[in-house]
């Protein structure tokens, strides 16, 4: 049995005529235990945390009819199996998914975390294009500016600055229902040889930042090939879920 609802915070922005960041979820009960849920994004991204393989068939038909899925994010074998049954997929991001176990706790001296407001914007846009060529990810970065203002005018961008100069960023969005999740993760290069301290700040002010938003849950995505940025979310809170990827729409609209 499966049961489609509105995230609240979803619901909320709906009743309010906003554009909201989730637009609904779904839950699969198996044995009278939830088995699987899903949440569907504006940006047409679907998150998947299945426990069963039984509860695939009762999601895919629990998806509203005409829904473009430009992502699927889950558990390596889940994305493919949900994805095989969606259409052509290709592999966007190889990643472990981090969930915060502890409360978040780690900060420098010498490090002011603060939210990002408008007079950040063309800054938050040049790291986002840097992140993008670091990581080598297949996006499209016509799009950079736009969504950099989307979310930067929702409290989304945090910024980790060294007296008054920004030299780190983290996005952090709350959809609702106790989840939160955080990324991208920026550092300047030239302060990256302080080690992973200000990433580490930055990371736990934002998850601080979600908590105080009702986030109970809050999930980040660390690239596997990195195990030096995987050992800093652990040192601060962060417990490894295991693998995950990050499929797109082969052919999919640019965003």
């Amino acid at each position: 049995m499966h049961q489609l609802r509105l995230l609240s915070r979803a619901a909320e922005q709906v009743a309010t005529g906003q554009e909201s960041d989730a637009l609904w979820g779904i839950e699969v009960e198996y044995s009278g235990k939830t088995c699987c849920a899903a949440t569907y994004s504006r940006r047409g991204a679907l998150f998947v945390s299945p426990h069963h393989e039984e509860a695939k068939a009762a999601l895919l038909s629990a998806i509203p009819a005409g829904i473009n899925i430009f992502d699927v994010v889950a558990k390596s074998d889940a994305a493919w199996a949900v994805a095989r049954a969606l259409g052509d997929y290709e592999l966007f991001i190889e990643g472990s998914l981090y969930a915060l176990q502890t409360a978040p706790n780690h900060a420098m001296s010498t490090v002011r975390c603060i939210q990002a407001d408008a007079t950040h914007l063309q800054t938050i846009i040049d790291w986002n294009v840097a992140f993008i060529g670091e990581l080598q990810l297949k996006e499209s970065i016509s799009d950079v500016s736009k969504h950099a203002r989307y979310r930067i005018e929702r409290g989304q961008y945090f910024l980790a600055c060294d007296g008054t100069v920004p030299v780190g960023m983290a996005g952090g969005t709350y959809a609702g229902d106790g989840v939160g999740s955080i990324g991208p993760v920026y550092v300047l290069p030239d302060y990256r040889s302080r080690g992973l301290k200000i990433g580490q700040t930055l990371t736990a002010f934002t998850a601080q930042h979600l908590q105080a938003l009702g986030a109970s849950c809050v999930v980040l995505m660390a690239d596997q090939k990195n195990p030096v940025s995987n050992a800093a979310y652990q040192k601060i809170g962060f417990v490894n879920r295991g693998p995950y990827h990050h499929l797109q729409h082969v052919g999919q609209p640019k965003r």
